[in-house]
């Protein structure tokens, strides 16, 4: 008899009008759904904002992740969790040449956003992904920003509940990758 590993992962969207979860199951070299919850939220009960937190009620929103828990049968530990885009700022910035490790890429970042925004970057979490070169040769980077104490609210209260969340990107990066194979390398 052979056994087959089945390997489970976890999602949670996190929207100002209610919470999803999706469980995804793998078997062999295929992917399925194994269950698709949603709870909704009370009226301001998660109000998106860049600077300030966003989940205003509390037991509103933990009463909601509750119910999606009690829907699985069974039991996760970790979740990818998806975040409202308004959270987060999202550009593309081209460099003639980016460094070769990961740290100084990251270095370089971070320094060219201290420039731009008026706020320190060090109270910010900074996400990158390479998309390609523009017209001039220059590297682009989509890079994600977001204020790290909005994003540890979720994380924290998530915590609580013994939901590690180990990847955190806003809703529409997540877009961005389903639809990114169909877009064309050049042109509009």
């Amino acid at each position: 008899m052979r056994w087959t590993l089945k390997k489970s992962l976890a999602g949670l969207e996190i929207g100002p009008k209610a919470i999803k979860l999706a469980v995804i199951e793998r078997s062999g070299a295929n992917w399925r759904l194994v269950h698709w919850a949603s709870a909704p939220l009370p009226e301001d009960t998660v109000k998106p904002a860049f600077k300030s937190p966003n989940i205003a009620r509390r037991d509103d929103f933990m009463a909601a992740i509750q119910s999606l828990l009690e829907s699985y049968p069974g039991r996760f530990a970790t979740a990818g969790l998806s975040l409202p885009s308004e959270i987060i700022r999202i550009l593309i910035r081209g460099y003639p040449k980016l460094p070769g490790s990961r740290a100084e890429t990251e270095k370089l970042i971070n320094w060219s956003l201290e420039k731009s925004f008026h706020f320190p970057i060090e109270n910010t979490r900074v996400s990158y992904q390479p998309t390609g070169r523009d017209a001039n040769g220059n590297e682009n980077l989509l890079v994600t920003i977001g204020m790290r104490n909005v994003i540890q609210q979720f994380e924290n209260l998530l915590a609580s509940v013994s939901i590690d969340t180990r990847v955190v990107r806003p809703e529409i990066i997540y877009l961005y990758y389903f639809f990114s194979p169909l877009m064309p390398q050049e042109g509009t």
